[in-house]
């Protein structure tokens, strides 16, 4: 579905020849016609259609609904328990906005998370990490980094 398109003329044509000082004959038109100005009038229009479309999103963006970027929290722990081996150390990321439902739901006595970010235990980020892992696409569960213990 399209909002608009561009449709140039043999006229058009004839008349951008004449303000250049040229003939707007037919024999003029048909040399630029077959020397590639179509295809490069189509390029180029396309080209710059994105330049312009650019510039007028940017004249209304405060009229626009934006997209909320979400933020993300970053912890380690281990994928087995402290007693499994071989223990591997994980480095990932969950969504914010995910991890304040998940304390406020299973770790009440966390304020915020702040304070969990800076305070919290290896059995916390293991439970983190398991409820992540149950709801990828929710949570926005990425993996940052893998160390595999002795």
């Amino acid at each position: 579905m399209f909002f608009t398109s561009i449709v140039w003329h043999k006229e058009d044509l004839k008349s951008a020849l004449e303000s250049k000082g040229f003939l707007g004959t037919e024999k003029n038109i048909e040399a630029c016609i077959t020397n590639g100005f179509e295809q490069t009038l189509k390029e180029r229009s396309v080209e710059e259609g994105w330049t312009i479309l650019d510039d007028l999103i940017g004249s209304i963006e405060s009229q626009l609904d934006k997209t909320q970027s979400k933020a993300y929290c970053s912890f380690w722990t281990y994928k087995a328990s402290a007693n499994e081996y071989p223990e591997t150390q994980v480095r990932f990321c969950v969504y914010e906005d995910w991890l304040e439902e998940v304390l406020n739901r299973r770790f009440t006595d966390i304020p915020d998370i702040s304070t969990f970010t800076s305070e919290y235990t290896y059995d916390q980020t293991k439970l983190i990490f398991e409820i992540a892992t149950e709801n990828k696409s929710e949570s926005g569960l990425t993996i940052l980094k893998e160390d595999e213990g002795e």
